[in-house]
This record gives structure tokens, C-alpha cells and sequence, in this order.
């Protein structure tokens, strides 16, 4: 029994990069997703919103450069969520 190794070859490989066109496309999909989730969940910390992105959209690994704060703008918040996390505690200085 003889394989035909044309059928396999006709398309592009597993190791091939996706055509630029499609990422644009994903990228974008991304993006929409992530602002309606920002939209009901404007507290959404980023951490949160990376594990989203990336189980919606695993190719996009542009996260923080590009999705974070497009989907923030397309959501109607500020491009940066600003410094999140507990207030730094002052130190303590000794009185005499």
C-alpha cells in the first residue's frame, strides 16, 4: 500500500506561521471579546484577562502591548488600569 504524499503536501504544514491576515483576524477577535468582557467586568483584573485571551485566543501572544489596551479603549475605560494591588505601607521611622 502506497501513500499519496501530494494530498499531504497541497496545504501548508502544522510548523508553517499563520498568514498575517489571519493573526490580524484573530488579534481583532480578541480584542472585541476581551472589551464586552471589560464592559459587565470593568474591574477585570489583568491577570484574569490574560487567562481569558488566552484560552479564546491562544496564537495571541501580543497581550500587553495590544489587547490589553485596545480592548480597555473599545470598553469605553482608560488605556492603563493603573497600579492595582494592596497601598505600599509607609516605613517606619524610630522617634527619639
Amino acid at each position: 500500500m502506497t501513500m499519496d504524499t501530494d494530498d499531504f503536501f497541497d496545504g501548508p504544514l502544522p510548523c508553517d506561521p499563520p498568514e498575517e491576515e489571519d493573526l490580524l483576524d484573530q488579534v481583532d477577535a480578541a480584542i472585541d471579546m476581551l472589551a464586552a468582557r471589560l464592559q459587565r467586568e470593568p474591574d477585570l483584573r489583568r491577570a484574569d484577562a490574560v487567562a481569558f485571551v488566552k484560552s479564546a485566543a491562544p496564537e495571541c501572544s501580543i497581550f500587553l502591548s495590544v489587547i490589553w489596551p485596545a480592548a480597555r479603549e473599545l470598553a469605553g475605560l482608560p488605556r492603563s488600569a493603573g497600579k492595582g494591588g494592596r497601598p505600599r505601607k509607609q516605613p517606619q521611622t524610630a522617634t527619639p
